[in-house]
């Protein structure tokens, strides 16, 4: 979700919080399930690049009150977030850039298929060995991303 741009910068940090609150929260929640939408959607590399680089992308806003594009984000969060989320984040990356991530259910399957290793898209592949591994830290990494920016630039959370 884009902000409206006619938000001044105190809107714009209060619309950034509660979009991570209200919006991201009950992604990462749901994602974590075994079998619903969403979990099967955080296991493609859509979902994974989505996830990653959308909650950076709201971190950073945040930090600059600027907009900036999801691969912008990741670049940021690389030089923000502490070494061991660099893989879950140059996997974002790489993903974004490949451009072969889709939000249907056809393109879910080929990028599950790719991901296990059973075709090569000669974009060098994915740096983990399952999906279910590339899951579990990009949830974990969404769910660092929202605490930290709570914990950095809300005066009150919305939630706990």
């Amino acid at each position: 979700m884009t902000p409206p741009p006619s938000l001044r910068c105190g809107e714009l940090a209060h619309w950034t919080l509660d979009n991570l609150d209200s919006y991201w929260r009950p992604i990462l929640s749901g994602s974590s399930g075994v079998l619903n939408r969403q979990s099967v959607i955080a296991l493609t590399s859509y979902g994974s690049a989505w996830i990653a680089l959308g909650i950076s992308r709201l971190h950073y806003t945040l930090a600059t009150g600027e907009i900036c594009s999801k691969d912008a984000a990741g670049r940021y969060a690389l030089q923000t977030f502490p070494e061991p989320w660099h893989r879950v984040l140059n996997e974002g990356l790489r993903i974004r850039r490949a451009d072969r991530a889709r939000a249907d259910l056809a393109s879910a399957l080929a990028e599950i298929t790719a991901d296990l290793h059973l075709r090569s898209d000669g974009d060098g592949g994915s740096l983990y060995r399952t999906p279910f591994a590339r899951r579990r830290d990009v949830l974990a990494f969404g769910n660092m991303v929202v605490a930290d920016a709570f914990r950095r630039y809300a005066r009150k959370p919305t939630s706990s």
